[in-house]
């Protein structure tokens, strides 16, 4: 995480919010190559998860004017960066977010602040 003026911002947001979002949880599946002379067994899967704190809400009018792509019923998920159980992760395309009870994928990231103290991503059922 970028350190601006020498203050470490994501970790100070991550402790103002503390205790006052939701949890949730980010789940990565990395596919590896497939097992020699096993072809048809699929590749070995990596699966990597993240806890979290944040908010779920509807997405923005201005992302609905500018994005033609965006659905009824997606979300915006805002992550506090500060609050990874991983530091230094980064949420990604195609990442599983569950936050109160519903998972979504995430589609892609609408924002993320200068200090990367906040991740907004666009979630799908």
């Amino acid at each position: 995480m970028p350190n601006l003026f020498g203050i470490d911002i994501a970790a100070q947001v991550a402790a103002a919010f503390s205790g006052q979002l939701v949890p949730g949880t980010i789940t990565r599946t990395a596919y590896g190559s497939r097992t020699p002379g096993s072809l048809t067994a699929g590749g070995a899967q990596t699966t990597t998860t993240v806890t979290f704190e944040g908010i779920k809400d509807g997405v923005a009018k201005k992302y609905r004017d500018e994005d033609t792509t965006i659905r009824v019923g997606d979300v915006a998920i805002l992550m506090l960066a500060g609050s990874f159980s991983t530091a230094g992760f980064i949420p990604q395309n195609d990442d599983q977010v569950t936050i109160e009870g519903d998972t979504y994928k995430i589609m892609r990231t609408l924002e993320r602040d200068p200090a990367a103290a906040t991740y907004l991503v666009l979630g799908r059922k």
